[in-house]
């Protein structure tokens, strides 16, 4: 069975599932002294506090319990910020969510032909937007997604090429958000002179500015951006990640060392030297520490790395020195496909020889992916790519292959 590597694509919302519950460990409560508790009693800030440690399904589910939880569970704190890539992002769900994004101010989103669902959550106050597969934003789109949040301050669109936005999208941002500071674009194909002198005339506050790999900037009238101190063009990467969120910065970096590696996603080819070179750098420990992190964003992306890496057999040696078997079992146990997706695709690329075949079954890895293909039996092509690809490597070895019988047959 041949290596695999991820290739950017567009996944389909069909497919998409809800964010896997985390683990707060604060300790343990018997069974007897839970049973005694009215939850209802509880101060309605602490009840809120517990909402803010839930991820949405979760809170969801608790929610329901009573019309006191359902209540606070709406509270306007609870739904400054959204994180919706994990999620079925149209406009019947914006329809539903704006109620409670009144005060929204930070959104994230991952599909196409979300443009229509972000106008209908009828967030007025959103500061702050990402979206990332935005290949189909055009400018009518853009324009009126400006034009209904002026409060802008953030705009990101990316990594995928946002080949049908022009000039124009970004004069009508211009004009329409003087109050915007970031503006993060790849694939864009022309920033003309006009474009870029409307942002530096009407948004006095621009101090971060990235068009990557754009086939055209007016660099004269980049020099106009007086306000501006980090800028990134021709794919050149020095924006100030610093202001950013930590836990942001760290998933950008997870990705951009996954986009680094790869030449080839059709065959599978990774640049030995950059992967060698990560290598040295102590980035396997580094993207470990990532997939080891509560944040389903942050393992998903490591995840991917790890997996791309792994395509090298120096760094899937590494990888499996270094406890990454065990962590990428674990993960392929989430139930966020798109985590349990990327672990799957880091066992699959691990388990090409017969190296560490061993060690896979020994964290449990065999049990891990047959459970994947029985969990998500429908409408998930990728992942059960990967882990049948994983699983027919396995095979190859006759005591796995029987092991990988017997786990097959215990779930029919």
């Amino acid at each position: 069975m041949s290596r695999r590597v991820r290739q950017k694509r567009e996944h389909s919302w069909g497919e998409k599932t809800n964010i896997s519950s985390e683990t707060l460990d604060c300790g343990s409560l018997t069974s007897a002294t839970i049973s005694g508790v009215d939850w209802t009693t509880l101060p309605d800030d602490t009840v809120i506090q517990l909402f803010s440690y839930l991820n949405y399904r979760d809170r969801a589910s608790l929610a329901s319990t009573c019309q006191t939880f359902r209540l606070l569970s709406s509270s306007p704190c609870l739904w400054g910020s959204l994180d919706l890539r994990s999620h079925r992002f149209d406009t019947g769900a914006a329809v539903s969510l704006s109620p409670r994004c009144k005060n929204l101010q930070r959104l994230k989103f991952h599909a196409a032909g979300s443009a229509d669902a972000l106008l209908s959550l009828q967030a007025r106050e959103l500061r702050e937007i990402s979206g990332d597969f935005c290949r189909d934003i055009t400018d009518a789109a853009l324009s009126v997604i400006a034009a209904r949040h002026e409060m802008l301050e953030s705009v990101h669109f990316g990594p995928d090429a946002c080949e049908r936005i022009s000039s124009d999208a970004i004069k009508a941002l211009a004009y329409c958000c003087p109050r915007l500071r970031r503006l993060w674009m790849s694939g864009v194909k022309e920033v003309n002179g006009d474009a870029t002198n409307a942002l530096a005339e009407h948004c006095k506050k621009l101090e971060d500015v990235g068009f990557v790999e754009s086939d055209n900037i007016d660099e004269v009238a980049l020099g106009n951006l007086n306000s501006v101190k980090f800028l990134s063009v021709a794919g050149t990467r020095n924006l100030k990640w610093g202001s950013a969120a930590q836990e942001e910065v760290q998933e950008r970096a997870a990705t951009t060392v996954a986009t680094l590696v790869v030449i080839d996603d059709e065959n599978a080819t990774d640049d030995c030297q950059r992967a060698e070179a990560i290598l040295r750098g102590d980035g396997i420990r580094l993207l470990l520490d990532l997939a080891r992190s509560c944040q389903e964003g942050l393992q998903s992306e490591a995840a991917k790395a790890i997996a791309d890496l792994s395509i090298d057999s120096k760094v899937a040696k590494a990888v499996a020195e270094s406890g990454g078997i065990n962590i990428l079992a674990n993960l392929a146990k989430s139930m966020n496909r798109l985590v349990a997706e990327e672990a799957a695709g880091g066992l699959w690329n691990i388990s090409f020889g017969d190296d560490h075949k061993g060690a896979i079954a020994e964290a449990c890895g065999i049990k891990a992916l047959v459970d994947l293909i029985f969990k998500w039996s429908s409408n998930t092509d990728e992942l059960l790519e990967h882990a049948t690809g994983a699983l027919a490597n396995l095979g190859a070895d006759e005591k796995r292959s029987m092991e990988v019988v017997v786990l097959v047959e215990s779930m029919l």
